[in-house]
């Protein structure tokens, strides 16, 4: 099952327009000079180990340039230490993309990847950034042995050491820029610390951006006061936000996971949670795709949480009802 990271990093940056935002600052000037952005799309599938999908989000980009595709490799870092050996970690990941590439065009040479860490590990970001540093520096800094050392760079967004106000001076979207501040928070209290400068950013957001965000804090946020502290200034800020966030969470909860206690049971409980998430799920694909065929309807009422959660992650950037319930 996803995490709440995982769901929300993936909501909003698989989106071109928002992948774009993200990785363009990033990228030297003599390469963007080559890319053509308009050409940015998502690559299907994950490069991440199973054991590590806790740990490890990630979205894969393909852009055209003069020279070829460009693959953009984009990791998200949800852990809350520094992991030293990220770049081996990185590089088998580079490799499965590379196998896959090779199988699909056998004649043809590698195409670039440039790899983007996407860091909220708490006191930031420390680990080494090129792969050769793993390495003894006797070896990594001999010109006979660097002969035989892999060597590549990792960039790395250190969203923990970014300020909020930088977060809030980046040049992206409202909702861009709202899923990088909840990245970073981390804690509870850092969210109570800030939640009054990202308020007003919640204005006049989608119905179906605000559902995610809704999911987002209430999955998050363990603390009442907190949320009640959060809807308070909200509704200072954006009152039609806070509105729409409370009638959210309140059905989730109340239609969700009330239902289940109600019932007594563990498999209440979760029943319980998946007809609210199924519940809110149909208010979302009904605004943004109308009336729902009966097919697709009993798909969500007899879906589990798991499948709920991967459907509501597609609803954002998918165009069409196939492809929120693609396999």
């Amino acid at each position: 099952m996803a995490g709440p990271h995982d769901a929300l990093f993936k909501s909003v940056f698989a989106q071109p327009e928002h992948a774009v935002a993200l990785i363009r600052p990033h990228l030297s000037d003599a390469l963007q000079a080559h890319v053509d952005w308009s050409t940015l799309q998502l690559v299907p599938g994950s490069f991440v180990d199973e054991e590590l999908r806790e740990r490890h989000s990630d979205l894969v980009f393909r852009v055209a340039s003069f020279a070829g595709p460009i693959y953009v490799y984009v990791l998200l870092e949800h852990q809350s230490t520094n992991d030293h050996a990220m770049t081996l970690r990185v590089l088998r990941y580079l490799e499965r993309l590379w196998s896959r590439w090779q199988r699909e065009h056998p004649h043809e040479p590698l195409p670039l990847i440039v790899p983007l860490v996407i860091s909220n590990v708490p006191v930031g970001w420390s680990s080494p950034t090129r792969f050769s540093e793993l390495f003894p520096l006797v070896l990594a800094t001999t010109s006979e042995a660097r002969r035989h050392i892999p060597d590549f760079e990792i960039l790395v967004d250190d969203l923990c050491r970014s300020s909020s106000d930088a977060l809030r001076s980046r040049i992206m979207a409202a909702t861009a820029r709202l899923a990088l501040w909840l990245l970073s928070a981390r804690t509870e209290q850092r969210v109570r610390e800030t939640m009054h400068e990202w308020a007003p950013l919640f204005a006049g957001l989608p119905f179906a951006t605000m559902a995610m965000f809704t999911r987002y804090l209430a999955r998050t946020l363990g603390s009442p006061v907190i949320w009640d502290e959060f809807c308070a200034n909200l509704s200072q800020a954006a009152p039609e936000a806070a509105g729409v966030t409370m009638n959210l969470y309140e059905q989730w909860i109340a239609e969700g996971e009330a239902k289940g206690e109600a019932k007594g049971e563990a498999r209440g409980l979760a029943r319980g949670r998946a007809e609210g998430e199924a519940s809110l799920l149909t208010k979302l694909l009904t605004t943004k795709f109308g009336p729902l065929p009966d097919a697709e309807r009993s798909r969500l009422a007899s879906a589990t949480i798991s499948e709920l959660e991967t459907w509501a992650e597609r609803v954002l950037f998918a165009t069409s009802l196939d492809q929120v319930f693609a396999p």
